[in-house]
């Protein structure tokens, strides 16, 4: 019998686009405790972001940092906490993009106080301090052309960089992404519980793409604002709501069928 392991983004799917709480899918949150199917978090938020997160949602399987750029197994099987750093360092992003700010227009979490990144999306000075404290990736807000910004991607790429859109800014990062976890979880659970694993994933941005497209079961929710990600896979499920709402929804309907 296959077992289930769900990879959710958080911002706009999980959590509401507006004030991040995630009650609307407490009802699949719960079902999916009752079952012990592990939730795993795949998002552009930093490590300390969501070990918070893990904490208040009661949550103890690994997590995703960074669009693909941290992974942190934690012990929800017993083992201790062990995190990997696939992605380039930021130390090592930012150097390269202090080189690129004469010739395109952008501003870069490293230029900001938690102060301003707390005006700028509505969290809390602490929330922004966990949001400034990256290890692998740095997120801009883009000010330039759509016509610098195919340059822009160009330039990144020749420097073993790319840029991924999420659902508030563009992030520059190594060679990784969300989707590389997909294998990885297989592999782990599918040794865990000596059965095939069938990953449930749900996302609503770009950069949650590749991640969908690699699912075995793929749930798009529906954009905050402009249009749906469309996947080129056919068999994929667009949530009927946004956020936190189509999230429970889609996730009761999947394990229903699946009983």
């Amino acid at each position: 019998m296959k077992k289930y392991v769900v990879v959710t983004d958080l911002d706009s799917t999980l959590l509401d686009h507006a004030d991040y709480s995630w009650d609307k899918a407490q009802e699949a949150l719960d079902l999916l405790k009752t079952k012990k199917i592990p939730i795993i978090f795949n998002s552009s938020k930093t490590l300390a972001e969501l070990q918070q997160l893990k904490e208040e949602m009661g949550n103890i399987d690994p997590c995703v940092s960074e669009n693909g750029s941290v992974i942190c197994w934690s012990g929800s099987w017993g083992e201790a906490e062990m995190v990997e750093t696939p992605g380039i360092n930021r130390d090592g992003i930012l150097q390269i993009l202090s080189k690129l700010k004469d010739q395109f227009n952008f501003i870069g979490f490293s230029e900001w106080t938690s102060h301003d990144l707390s005006k700028e999306t509505g969290l809390t000075e602490s929330q922004a301090s966990q949001a400034l404290d990256r290890q692998g990736s740095e997120p801009i807000k883009w000010l330039g052309t759509e016509d610098e910004l195919k340059k822009f991607r160009l330039v990144l790429a020749q420097k073993n960089l790319h840029l991924l859109k999420g659902g508030r800014f563009f992030h520059v990062m190594g060679m990784v992404d969300k989707s590389e976890i997909i294998e990885r979880l297989k592999e782990v659970y599918g040794a865990i519980y000596q059965s095939e694993i069938c990953v449930i994933a749900l996302g609503d941005s770009a950069n949650d793409k590749l991640m969908l497209e690699l699912a075995d079961i793929a749930v798009v929710i529906p954009a905050s604002k402009g249009e749906n990600l469309k996947l080129d896979r056919t068999d994929y499920i667009l949530a009927a709501d946004k956020g936190p709402r189509g999230w429970n929804t889609e996730m009761i309907k999947i394990l229903k069928q699946g009983e």
